[in-house]
């Protein structure tokens, strides 16, 4: 039974007040509807919108107190959202946006948390009517669809052989064995036999390897050996075509093995790697797994990562994905599936090596397209595009791609940070601070959005409050290293300095000494007081391998650290002549703050500047 509170808005005030609370006997009460409101906005799906709480309860109360003829936009946007007397909805659309945002949350709600729920409120459409429905006992319930289970690798891998008698190196080979099994199986779609199975059938005298592999069904084999070389140990692996017996690849390492909690999983991670960046693996059914997991890796997360540099490992993988997906695409160029995975690995390439950009984003562009011709794909692609267009400072096409992707999601979470990273770059705080708003409160438990959150505020000078989300995003997943980053940024700027070199010290060692590291190490180091290790570290940064333009970016930081203005002026000058990654910020970082008088500073701004649209003052941004 469904009973419709106020009705459509465009009917005339008698209409209304004739439709706001019919008396009908199975219609849920006063009473009930308001027990209904306080679970919603108790739940989590309402906890980190305090717009959308005001807006139900408001809706919701009024229609119960008979004031469903006070239900206008104009009268909404004075009691909720505080606009005054001279606001207009015909220019302004805030009512209408947020009612279209509070009937997509109520319907995640009750997908979610709300699903056991006996009574439903929602908003009927084309109004702002509040609608409240009596859910029969047996339909509460929380259903999924039933995935698709798609076609997958099968891999066995048998327990590395100790070559000498050494216990120890038996307990080596199968804990190594194991530790790679664990590891090749946490890959998207490649089903790793079971280890205790892979044992048993390795310890048959009577039963060869390939025989064994195709009685556990698997295709693929992995074996392996180890032995003693003086001090190291050798490490022998290869992957072999079950149906064959012949060898497909093969790797050899020398280990100067250690008794230290994580080495064996750790050198197991670095064999899977090999074998991913490997060029025999990519004529395996492996391929299509190993593109699946850059794909699901490839998204904002992970292009927001790349700033702290990329393994070289890294890279060739990325090389053989993006060539295995551009081989297929010249026979299936209709696949648009394959073409987002590929304009996902070229945006995230991009972003690790902004001097390929010349080359990689006509390609892109293309496959952009082609990705959104599909519904199901559209959306994604603009956001690579967009994300990639940022990072190379082409901020134009940034702007037109993520405004098309929002056209056509407009809550997508991903399309909401990208566009605020893009406001954040060109100096729109305020802008930057509504988007980020709006992602957190579509993904609240995302470490990337709330990081990317922390970073907006870094820029708006709210360093405590930077601490805090930092912190969160730490906590959400400790991984993610740009929030290990955000939150040394946060503490130094908050007055905790020696928190900071810390934590950057520890980020220099975990993650390697890019570019992007030394320059943060370098400034918070000059600013501390310790000159002659940013000195050090300027020095380190002209043996770099690291991309240009960042260490370039990364003398600057460290020249502006020193005081050097002059030097910092020339690294900059060269920064902006190549490929930039946006770890530039100028219009608002507050390093910056000690030249932004300097007439030279407002000359290279105009020059990043050119085509972004004029970049806001840093005026007090509303709350997030």
């Amino acid at each position: 039974m469904i009973i419709d509170f106020v009705g459509i808005y465009q009917l005339d005030d008698a209409q209304e007040a004739d439709r706001a609370l019919p008396d009908r006997a199975d219609a849920p009460d006063a009473a009930s509807v308001r027990g209904e409101l306080a679970r919603i906005l108790a739940s989590q799906s309402f906890a980190t919108s305090e717009r959308m709480r005001a807006l139900l309860e408001y809706l919701t109360v009024q229609t119960l107190e008979g004031h469903a003829d006070r239900l206008k936009e104009y009268t909404i946007a004075i009691d909720v959202f505080g606009r005054g007397s001279d606001f207009d909805p015909r220019i302004e659309t805030v009512v209408r946006t947020e009612a279209w945002r509070l009937r997509a949350r109520l319907g995640r709600y009750y997908e979610t948390e709300g699903a056991a729920n006996p009574i439903r409120v929602q908003l009927a459409k084309r109004s702002f009517a509040v609608v409240a429905q009596r859910v029969p006992e047996q339909t509460r319930s929380l259903t999924f669809d039933s995935p698709v289970r798609s076609a997958a690798a099968r891999v066995a891998v048998l327990p590395f052989v100790a070559v000498d008698d050494d216990g120890s190196l038996r307990w080596l080979g199968e804990s190594l064995a194991d530790e790679f099994s664990h590891a090749l199986g946490r890959v998207p779609r490649i089903e790793v036999a079971a280890r205790s199975s892979c044992r048993v059938m390795a310890a048959s005298a009577t039963i060869d390897a390939c025989e064994a592999a195709r009685r556990l069904g698997s295709t693929l084999l992995i074996e392996g050996s180890v032995r003693r070389t003086g001090s190291e140990v050798r490490l022998l692996i290869q992957l072999i075509d079950a149906r064959s017996g012949c060898q497909l690849w093969a790797f050899a390492d020398e280990l100067a093995w250690r008794d230290e909690a994580g080495f064996v999983a750790s050198t197991a991670h670095r064999l899977v790697t090999e074998l991913m960046r490997s060029a025999p693996a990519w004529q395996t059914p492996l391929a299509e797994a190993f593109v699946d997991t850059m794909r699901l890796d490839a998204d904002l997360r992970q292009i927001l990562r790349v700033g702290l540099g990329s393994a070289p490992s890294e890279l060739d993988i990325m090389r053989q994905g993006i060539g295995w997906l551009e081989a297929r695409l010249r026979h299936a160029p209709q696949n648009a599936e394959w073409q987002l995975a590929l304009t996902n690995l070229l945006a995230t390439f991009i972003t690790v090596v902004p001097a390929s950009s010349a080359d990689l984003m006509p390609r892109l562009r293309r496959c952009a397209h082609a990705a959104t011709l599909e519904p199901g794909t559209a959306t994604e692609g603009l956001v690579a595009l967009g994300m990639a267009s940022l990072f190379v400072c082409d901020w134009g096409t940034a702007q037109d791609a993520l405004s098309r992707a929002l056209s056509l999601s407009p809550q997508d979470c991903g399309a909401l940070t990208a566009r605020g990273l893009l406001n954040l770059q060109v100096g729109r705080l305020n802008e930057a601070l509504d988007d980020i708003r709006l992602a957190r409160e579509l993904h609240p438990l995302s470490a990337a959005v709330t990081g990317t959150a922390a970073a907006v505020l870094v820029n708006c000078r709210r360093y405590g409050e930077a601490v805090d989300l930092a912190r969160r995003a730490v906590g959400l997943d400790s991984d993610f290293k740009p929030a290990q980053a955000l939150l040394a940024d946060a503490m130094f700027w908050d007055g905790r300095v020696h928190q900071a070199l810390g934590r950057l010290e520890e980020l220099t060692q975990i993650e390697g000494r890019t570019a992007y590291a030394l320059g943060k190490l370098g400034y918070v180091s000059a600013r501390a007081g310790l000159a002659d290790k940013a000195r050090e570290l300027l020095h380190e940064l002209d043996d770099s391998d690291d991309d240009p333009a960042r260490v370039s970016m990364a003398r600057v930081h460290i020249q502006l650290g020193l005081g050097d203005h002059n030097a910092a002026f020339c690294a900059l000058d060269e920064a902006l002549e190549m490929p930039t990654a946006p770890e530039l910020l100028l219009c608002s970082a507050p390093q910056f703050d000690p030249i932004r008088d300097d007439g030279r500073f407002a000359v290279l701004l105009a020059r990043l500047s050119k085509g972004s649209g004029q970049a806001s003052t840093a005026a007090r941004p509303a709350a997030l």
